[in-house]
Parts: structure tokens; sequence; C-alpha cells
């Protein structure tokens, strides 16, 4: 009997070890976000975050404060609109006034998202008045953080200023572009 307890104590021991080395060395289990069929869905893995928003503007429900500003890489389908991308701003490291943020976003992934109606995004501008199929000005202006960016599929046209000042290093212009607005890579690297 004396030698069970030893032997279960020493499994458990290495069951708590193996637990602990997981969490200490970042493991990157899939832990699911679901808030239901109206706001969306998402799946966190590590630092990286894919989330399908299903009602544009519901965003922030599906990305909370306490994690916004720890996330890399983010890859959004669905209906986004102009208060979603003042989140994605944030965690790019801008603000809707273009003041600096802790955001650590590096990569975003539009390519399966279209843009919508709604919502305020930068200093008091709403996209209201732009094409669905744009790049909004100064849609990700400021955002130091971002070096990489994947356009959703539609787009035909990128604003002025669109990404200007921000950290873009990488980015492919779509063959569907038809126009660029001026100083739409102003100050970018």
């Amino acid at each position: 009997m004396k030698e069970r307890i030893l032997c279960s104590l020493k499994n458990i021991s290495f069951v708590i070890i193996i637990a602990l080395l997981g969490v200490a060395c970042g493991d990157d289990k899939e832990e699911s976000i679901d808030v239901g069929n109206e706001g969306g869905n998402g799946t966190v893995v590590g630092t990286v975050v894919k989330v399908d928003v299903k009602k544009a503007g519901s965003l922030s429900s599906l990305i909370g404060n306490d994690v916004k500003f720890n996330i890399t890489d983010l890859t959004v389908t669905g209906d986004i609109n102009g208060d979603d991308i003042a989140l994605i701003r944030e965690m790019a490291g801008a603000d809707v006034n273009g003041d600096e943020t802790n955001g650590k976003l590096n990569n975003l992934n539009l390519s399966n998202a279209n843009l919508v109606s709604g919502g305020t995004y930068y200093n008091g501008i709403t996209q209201d008045i732009f094409l669905n199929n744009e790049l909004w000005q100064y849609m990700f202006y400021k955002c130091g953080s971002l070096t990489t960016i994947v356009l959703p599929n539609n787009i035909e046209h990128i604003g002025a200023f669109a990404l200007s000042h921000s950290g873009i290093t990488l980015f492919t212009i779509p063959n569907n572009i038809q126009t660029i607005g001026s100083e739409a890579f102003a100050n970018c690297i």
C-alpha cells in the first residue's frame, strides 16, 4: 500500500511539473472565446488571435481590454466598421486621436473581412461617407507597431494617408486596386 501511494505521488508530481513547464514556457494551447452568434467567435493561440465578427461593431466584445495590448498577430473575418477599426488601431499602437498606445499588433490579416458603414475610427472621422471597398483615409495613420497588413480581398481604393506614419514594412498592393490616395504611404519604412 505504501508503495502504491509513493508511486501515485510520483506520478502526480510528474504531471504537475509538466503542467507548470507548459505554463512557464508559454504553452500555446488553443483557447476558444465564444460569445454567441450575434457577436461572433474567436480563437486565441498565445499572442495570435483569429476572430470571426458576425455583427459589425462588436469586435471589442470578442477582444477584451485585458488582452488587446498583448496580441501581435490578428486575423479578422466578417463585417467590420469604424468602431472595430478603432480597436484595431489601439492594438496597433495609436488610439482614435493618434496618440500612442501600448499596442503590440504587428501583423494584421483582413483578407476575408468586409469594411461596412458605421462607427468612428480616427479623430472624429466616420467612414459612412466612404466606399465600402476602400481602405479609408487615415485608417492606420500613426499605427507604429503595425508592420504587415493583408487588405480585404474586395478593396479597390486606398484612401489618403491610410497607412502614413505607420510601421508598415511589408505591404502588397493587390491587383484590383484602382486608386491610391495622396500620401497613403507617407513616412513609412
